[in-house]
């Protein structure tokens, strides 16, 4: 005998069950963008896949949903991934185990990615800000000053930003963040007059300080690209999106000279490996430096033009190497311990003693000052 409960849970309506799953994840401080994807996702499926209840929920509609869905691997194990939540959640709370996605494989993403994003220049990063209007222009700052990702800068309040202080600064509030952590964010200077400007333009300091959020960037951030410039797409395929600011943040820690740990903690990472792998942009990286860094390694006496030919006009002869060959002296050779010995002669007697003007750090010599230099 089946017992009612299991029965009843079931056979209850699927959307009603969803709404009580995302209703208990925003009871345990879920913030509301990751509710909206949660309940956004599941939606999508219980539509597309017919799922009235959970007795239609099988892997076999999935796998086919999956199959003509046209978005990325990532997207894709998202929308699994949702999925499981649900039932792992019932499992718990419902005391139902629904084993059906359990012979469901994930997509391994690796090589599969729908476009790579990269970071913008320094001179593109200008270009936008001159050219954005300030209602769009105050979101790109944020972003690029801060690295704040979509959701934490249009749940952005005044109240978290303390331009008064003598380090300002934006408290970036737990229920807000990804990782559901607070963070401290020091602000730019450049930011500050961002802020301070718009502030003004709405002649108020209170409420969300992006009233009407950020346009999608059809909508916002192509047109302010095409008007800077900028090209939304390199000629290596890579694209430039809303979420590439937070990448240029990034790639413009490293390198300015902040250390990879300071970038870290400043992205809120978990792992150094975000940081210095997926978010530094490798094309920005002063690679040409590093190179002209490095010590020489050919013998000075064996050949001396190494470089020379970097820094002579065009068009001017570049100095010729000079080789190993022995030349024979035109005169003999001096011998230098006599040499050097005569000279101790001469600071001894005080001779010639004008021609020293002041002590140093070398032995006194008499009738001099012992002043240093």
């Amino acid at each position: 005998c089946v017992p009612k409960a299991l029965t009843d849970c079931l056979n209850a309506p699927l959307p009603d069950v969803i709404e009580e799953y995302v209703g208990e994840l925003e009871s345990i401080g879920r913030t509301h963008e990751h509710t909206r994807h949660i309940s956004a996702r599941l939606t999508t499926l219980q539509t597309a896949c017919v799922w009235r209840s959970l007795r239609d929920v099988t892997a076999d509609s999935f796998r086919q949903w999956r199959k003509h869905k046209k978005a990325s691997p990532k997207t894709l194990n998202e929308y699994q991934n949702a999925v499981c939540g649900l039932l792992n959640w019932i499992a718990k709370n419902k005391g139902v185990d629904v084993k059906a996605f359990n012979s469901v494989e994930r997509i391994d993403p690796r090589g599969r990615q729908s476009f790579e994003r990269r970071a913008l220049t320094l001179a593109e990063a200008c270009a936008l800000l001159a050219c954005a209007p300030l209602k769009r222009r105050v979101a790109y700052a944020l972003a690029l000053y801060t690295g704040l990702r979509r959701g934490e800068l249009e749940a952005l309040e005044w109240r978290d930003i303390a331009l008064e202080n003598a380090q300002p600064y934006i408290n970036v509030r737990a229920s807000t963040t990804k990782n559901s952590k607070a963070a401290c964010v020091p602000v730019h200077a450049d930011l500050y007059a961002i802020l301070c400007q718009w502030r003004d333009s709405l002649g108020t300091a209170s409420g969300l300080v992006l009233a009407d959020g950020i346009p999608q960037n059809r909508l916002g951030l192509w047109i302010d690209l095409k008007e800077a410039g900028i090209d939304r797409t390199d000629s290596s395929g890579r694209k430039v999106d809303f979420h590439a600011l937070r990448h240029t943040f990034c790639t413009l820690l490293m390198t300015s000279g902040s250390s990879a740990r300071v970038a870290q903690e400043l992205m809120r990472h978990s792992e150094m490996r975000l940081t210095t792998k997926i978010y530094t942009d490798a094309g920005g990286l002063p690679t040409v430096d590093g190179i002209n860094k490095l010590p020489s390694m050919i013998a000075p006496d064996k050949w001396t033009q190494i470089g020379t030919h970097f820094s002579v006009q065009k068009g001017q002869t570049v100095s010729q190497a000079v080789t190993v060959k022995k030349i024979k002296p035109d005169a003999q050779p001096v011998d230098f311990q006599a040499f050097v010995t005569a000279c101790h002669n001469m600071s001894a007697s005080g001779l010639n003693h004008e021609m020293a003007e002041r002590g140093g750090f070398e032995p006194p010599v008499s009738g001099l000052t012992n002043t240093a230099v």
